[in-house]
């Protein structure tokens, strides 16, 4: 039996969990799945994304690899990856995987999916600045964004007050949008097909 490792970032977990789960239950794919996720801030330091992720792939013993990245993650991930056994999504980010959603076409909109909604405070260290600096925090979200969208993909409940306290901290007007699993699981099947073809 064929192994598959999907090596994610941590932006897909919840819906890549659940997912997952839908998928053994099928028993749609005859091969075996090993999961690991890599931290979602190294999208802030190219170099180091580059070299967790070769480090990952180089130390997996799978048949193949299933990346979990979108393919605008880092501008030469199909090139540092290409004498490995590597499938990649056909999708240009986690959002656009996750929502079908083409952020390109929405470059002044913050997207946030139930993860994100969640974890948004860790992954800014909001907690740890200053009075001003969360006054820079909003400004600099006004400078970029006209809106934030939260991708509801119901893997996690959410509340209300989630959602005001990112507008009131962010800045930014923030609406929500029922997306459902579907989409992702879609997308998630074809490219466990092509990584067993």
């Amino acid at each position: 039996m064929r192994v598959i490792h999907i090596l994610a970032c941590e932006a897909f977990q919840l819906e890549l969990d659940k997912v997952l789960e839908q998928i053994y239950q099928d028993r749609r794919f005859y091969a075996n799945f090993s999961l690991s996720y890599l931290d979602q801030r190294l999208h802030t330091d190219l170099s180091a994304l580059k070299l967790e992720l070769s480090t990952a792939i180089s130390n997996s013993k799978a048949d193949k690899i299933l990346l979990l990245y979108g393919c605008k993650c880092h501008p030469d991930l199909q090139i540092f990856t290409a004498k490995d056994p590597v499938v990649f999504l056909d999708q240009i980010n986690c959002i656009h995987a996750i929502t079908g959603i083409d952020t390109s076409a929405m470059p002044r909109t913050f997207f946030l999916t139930p993860r994100e909604l969640c974890n948004w405070r860790r992954f800014f260290a909001y907690e740890a600045k200053t009075d001003h600096e969360k006054a820079v925090f909003r400004e600099k979200f006004g400078l970029y964004c006209d809106e934030a969208l939260f991708c509801d993909t119901g893997v996690r409940a959410t509340t209300k007050e989630q959602l005001e306290d990112f507008a009131l901290c962010s800045g930014l007007k923030t609406r929500s949008e029922n997306i459902g699993i579907e989409i992702f699981k879609t997308h998630l099947i074809t490219a466990i097909e092509k990584a067993l073809k």
